[in-house]
């Protein structure tokens, strides 16, 4: 085993971090470019490496090539594009090829912010994102951070991609001794739900290398906002009717079959209305059932932007969190989550695992089992039971939770802890 000595942390201004993500803006991922502009705010001096945008179509953005590096200025931080093979479709192999070339490609162009790094950061998503940090660690000492979104192999193995028995257990060990090398040889582990904390300390990781920082909102948009009446008259709704409302993916993770035959069994609650906002593979489905059944005060509307949804939704009682209850959901926290609670809106939730866990430690929302129907139905009576007061007091529950421990300042203050006592190390 290695030695190490640590030496007195530095100020953030004199720390210089690389930080590796294969996504970042004009790519909409979110929380890796929040991380980059809170460690800018913090004083660390931070350079970006990267990959050519192609997310999520998989096709190279315009103004940037396939087979070039690129650097330049993205809201006041240094990047450093890689050249990536472009896919984000169904194959196993191209997919496998977009996440290795951008872990080779990355590791050459990066080479010299690598090299004067006090301390590399890695956006673990995918988990091969930390070859080069691996590698500097191996070749030069450089201590790294982890920020693992997604525990691999499980996250890999659940996306459909490898049909073949075979295959799959090829994957299982490949994927799994990287996963085994990265965290052994990281410093520090960051992880976003407790519940992945507990499944890499099962796995051997010591529990004081890991740190739990929940991902925060797009705090620029996603804060309380003062209700106008706009999506009520947009669907003529009284102002004095509930209005649940549901914002996302339309796909199958989201279970959302179940909420269609709950909101026919609360056909009774006459002024109750029901919203679901946004597109996937599964809205076409659920729009056949919701005419199949008669449903007359279900709306079904296209995707927005986060500004439009933001001002629309001040006028919903509470939002709907629908996910399946497969295991990999059990330890990880939905995004929407972190939004309701940032906006002030009150949940309807089925879910499981620590989202329920923090739903339910806030006051935030009422709970109902993922997928039950039954369940889902008892808590919508609930919800309107409550009234739209009581529902109002609940979003002021889950906004006061945020912000005491979901926010940026909270996590940009861990995240910030975390890497100078990670840069104070030495590997000898």
């Amino acid at each position: 085993m290695e030695e190490c000595e640590f030496v007195e942390p530095r100020d953030s201004r004199s720390l210089n971090v690389a930080y590796i993500t294969q996504w970042f803006s004009p790519e909409p991922i979110g929380p890796a470019v929040w991380i980059a502009q809170s460690l800018e705010q913090n004083g660390f001096k931070v350079r970006v490496i990267t990959a050519v945008p192609n997310y999520p179509q998989g096709a190279i953005y315009p103004g940037y090539s396939v087979f070039r590096s690129k650097r330049e200025i993205i809201h006041d931080i240094d990047v450093i594009r890689s050249p990536v093979y472009p896919s984000h479709d169904k194959s196993a192999m191209r997919r496998a090829l977009n996440y290795m070339t951008f872990a080779v490609s990355s590791s050459w162009v990066g080479r010299k912010e690598l090299k004067n790094a006090d301390v590399v950061l890695v956006y673990a998503s995918p988990q091969t994102a930390a070859i080069p940090a691996l590698i500097y660690r191996r070749w030069r000492g450089k201590p790294y951070v982890l920020i693992v979104q997604d525990l691999w192999p499980e996250s890999v193995l659940q996306t459909g991609f490898l049909n073949s028995s075979f295959a799959r257990k090829i994957a299982q060990r490949l994927l799994g001794a990287l996963d085994r090398v990265v965290c052994r040889n990281a410093i520090q582990i960051i992880v976003i739900a407790p519940g992945m904390k507990q499944a890499l300390v099962a796995r051997g990781v010591p529990q004081e290398e890991i740190t739990v920082m929940f991902n925060w909102a797009d705090e620029s948009v996603l804060f309380p906002r003062v209700q106008t009446g706009y999506l009520r008259r947009q669907l003529e709704i009284s102002d004095d009717d509930l209005l649940f409302v549901y914002a996302g993916n339309h796909g199958s993770a989201q279970g959302l079959e179940a909420w269609i035959h709950a909101i026919q069994a609360v056909d009774d609650l006459t002024d109750l209305h029901f919203v679901f906002i946004g597109n996937g593979a599964e809205k076409p489905k659920l729009q056949q059932m919701a005419h199949a059944l008669k449903l007359k005060r279900i709306y079904f509307m296209d995707h927005m932007t986060t500004e439009e949804f933001a001002r629309r939704v001040a006028d919903c009682d509470a939002q709907i969190i629908s996910l399946t209850d497969a295991p990999l959901f059990q330890i990880t926290i939905p995004g929407k989550v972190q939004s309701s609670m940032a906006l002030g809106s009150a949940m309807i939730a089925s879910i499981a695992g620590d989202a329920a866990g923090i739903i339910e430690e806030s006051g935030a929302g009422i709970l109902a089992s993922p997928c039950n129907q039954l369940d889902i139905e008892n808590a919508i009576r609930q919800g309107y039971a409550e009234g739209q007061v009581a529902l109002r007091r609940r979003g002021e529950l889950g906004r006061e939770y945020y912000l005491g421990h979901m926010s940026s300042a909270i996590g940009s203050t861990q995240l910030a802890d975390v890497l100078r006592s990670s840069a104070a190390t030495r590997f000898e």
